[in-house]
């Protein structure tokens, strides 16, 4: 019996520090917009504007998606290769900066009174900005959908007699839980965007709920009331969004693989569609990366401010390295804590985790750092102001990502593993750095850095929460793009991603030489 108890303490432990950091915090956030003494009222044409943005730019992303996908997954053209890194660098491109190249290309002598920058700077530019950072997420959920679709199902509808419109609804129908996936994901993380309403948003004076939540909170005093009134239709879009999604999914998903299906090899465009598919993908990897980059690129070059704000900026740089250090740390520490529980969904904690956690990844950032906002703002617990209610905050924000993403490789680990070492290695800490942590070691790695750039780059959090003095990253570039210092901004931004590819680079090669090394111990004979 102390047995069972001893095994349940984790999970329950785990439950109990997931409600700390999360639940307690947002709930006690959203029930402020229920306060009677409090004054203020929701901004409708904030909500108004983010529904009809976000409706738009889904409708927009997801026919892209799906084609892109098709072509991606069933054909084969020239520049079909590019597909993947240009989807790839759009997905991993900040908005903030992918904004700021914008930005930067639009006030070029040649472009600056034109009719594109007057488009641009409106509504016409805040969904088409929208819509490339949603392509990514439209193109993933339909990727995984036309790659189920095998050989036999095309050769069963072409061997029937019915007409190409049948067959076309046919495969529409099986198409469209992917398409109500792309499109509920890309609406989620459209009225979830704080970096363009912040920075193109923001000089247009366009009011958008995310940005208007921050302005709520920015203001003096601070309008926790309104903020809150503004959040509570931001979750309930989210929360909405995605049980339509799994609604559609349970009334249209049929199964379309067994065990005799074939992978469907890609078969060579034909007709017009040799010169639109290239066309198509050349156009979008030039506004989606080549334009932007090349705007930060062609600021960068420009004449150095060498003010003393500078210096500030440039120290953000290393702020956030220590930030993204220790935020991805406590974030994998967490997931070690809650995966007990997540694990054991037999159980009523398990089952409890399970749930919130998918609600927590619906939760928007400018959300969760108003909650820390008014939770740790005075009090027993008055840790507003200091790097670690920034970093606990950030550590709270990835722990249901690297939940998920760590779940099948956590998973696949026997216990009677852990149960043998038990018995063989009787010091704890022994087993971690000999057992589990080699087990462990790769997918450890890759969660880590994925925090580690999420963290780096986030901006609504840290607009909220950093510490007087020390901004984060994501910080000064928004301020250098609002006072329209574009050389600063892209000089900074450039040498951000100049820093995470570094790292990137050297983690991989760490963990090519790990590799290595491994297989050449391995490959020594035993003497017995």
């Amino acid at each position: 019996m102390s047995d069972r108890r001893r095994f349940r303490t984790g999970p329950i432990l785990g439950l109990l520090l997931f409600t700390a950091l999360f639940v307690l915090p947002v709930g006690w956030f959203l029930l402020g917009a229920f306060a009677s003494h409090a004054s203020g009222a929701i901004s409708y044409a904030a909500v108004r504007n983010s529904v009809l943005i976000g409706i738009t730019v889904s409708l927009l992303s997801v026919l892209p998606g799906l084609a892109i996908a098709w072509l991606s997954d069933r054909r084969r053209f020239p520049l079909r290769s590019m597909i993947s890194p240009m989807i790839w660098t759009l997905f991993l491109f900040p908005s903030y900066l992918f904004t700021t190249g914008w930005q930067i290309v639009m006030e070029m002598p040649l472009l600056r009174e034109t009719l594109w920058a007057r488009l641009f700077n409106g509504i016409p530019g805040i969904v088409f900005l929208l819509t490339m950072k949603g392509l990514p997420f439209a193109y993933f959920a339909s990727l995984a959908a036309w790659r189920m679709l095998g050989n036999d199902v095309f050769e069963a509808l072409a061997l029937s007699p019915m007409s190409k419109q049948r067959v076309a609804r046919i495969v529409g129908t099986l198409l469209l839980p992917a398409a109500a996936a792309a499109f509920v994901v890309v609406f989620v993380e459209t009225i979830q965007e704080f970096g363009i309403p912040a920075t193109l948003g923001a000089s247009i004076h366009l009011p958008i709920v995310t940005y208007a939540i921050y302005m709520q909170l920015a203001s003096a005093p601070p309008d926790f009331h309104a903020a809150a009134l503004l959040s509570l239709p931001l979750v309930g879009l989210a929360v909405m969004a995605a049980s339509a999604q799994v609604l559609i999914h349970r009334r249209y998903s049929v199964a379309v693989q067994d065990a005799r299906s074939r992978i469907m090899e890609p078969s060579i465009l034909a007709g017009a569609a040799r010169i639109l598919a290239p066309l198509g993908i050349g156009s979008l990897a030039l506004l989606g990366v080549c334009l932007p980059l090349g705007g930060i690129l062609y600021a960068a070059t420009g004449a150095a401010v060498g003010t003393a704000g500078d210096v500030a900026a440039w120290s953000s740089l290393l702020n956030s390295l220590c930030y993204a250090m220790l935020g991805a740390g406590l974030a994998l520490a967490g997931v070690f804590i809650i995966w007990p529980a997540l694990r054991m969904r037999h159980t009523w904690y398990g089952q409890v985790v399970n749930m919130l956690t998918l609600v927590n990844m619906a939760i928007p950032g400018v959300v969760l750092g108003a909650a820390y906002l008014i939770v740790f703002n005075g009090g027993p617990l008055s840790l507003y102001g200091t790097p670690l209610l920034l970093v606990l905050a950030y550590g709270a924000a990835q722990v249901p990502m690297l939940l998920r993403l760590l779940q099948a490789p956590l998973s696949q680990v026997h216990r009677n593993l852990y149960e043998a070492a038990l018995l063989h290695v009787p010091d704890a800490a022994a087993r971690i750095a000999e057992v589990r942590l080699p087990l462990l070691a790769g997918p450890l790695a890759w969660g880590y850095g994925l925090a580690f750039g999420a963290i780096f780059f986030e901006l609504p959090i840290s607009e909220l929460l950093y510490p007087p003095g020390r901004p984060a990253f994501g910080v000064s570039i928004v301020s250098l793009n609002q006072a329209l210092d574009y050389t600063q901004a892209a000089r900074l931004g450039l040498a951000a991603m100049g820093i995470l590819l570094l790292l990137g680079l050297g983690a991989f090669s760490g963990m090519r030489l790990s590799h290595a090394v491994t297989r050449k111990f391995n490959d020594v004979p035993v003497a017995i």
